[in-house]
């Protein structure tokens, strides 16, 4: 079923707010389109396919939307640089391990965010 353009721009908005909520950043800028999602500094951009969004693709954009929103409240960059190896499987590993001790928090705290990062695993 193809999506109305209104219920694309509520959803846009309702992931814009949740993200702006979970991160504690009331002036991040959240954009939407194709390619690969990013998040740098206070902007984010979270890809959104032009047509035909179902459920479970609905499920996998909040899933990015807000591991991002995690990240920015949860993970402190300078910190995970300065103690993070140089370089090799310790640092995949490491990295790794970062990931799912923020995602770990947000699920604990939230079910919604527990239930869209695992369809954003699911994804993967």
């Amino acid at each position: 079923t193809r999506v109305s353009e209104d219920t694309i721009e509520l959803f846009k908005e309702a992931v814009t707010s949740t993200m702006r909520a979970i991160s504690g950043d009331a002036e991040l800028m959240v954009s939407f389109g194709l390619g690969k999602p990013y998040i740098q500094g206070s902007r984010a951009r979270i890809p959104l396919p032009e047509t035909d969004l179902d459920a479970e693709q609905l499920a996998i954009l909040r899933g990015t939307a807000d591991q991002f929103a995690l990240d920015l409240r949860f993970h402190d960059e300078a910190l995970h640089r300065r103690n993070q190896p140089e370089t090799g499987d310790a640092q995949e590993v490491f990295d790794a391990v970062e990931s799912a001790r923020v995602a770990a928090i947000g699920s604990y705290l939230m079910q919604g965010v527990q239930d869209n990062l695992g369809a954003q695993l699911q994804a993967d």
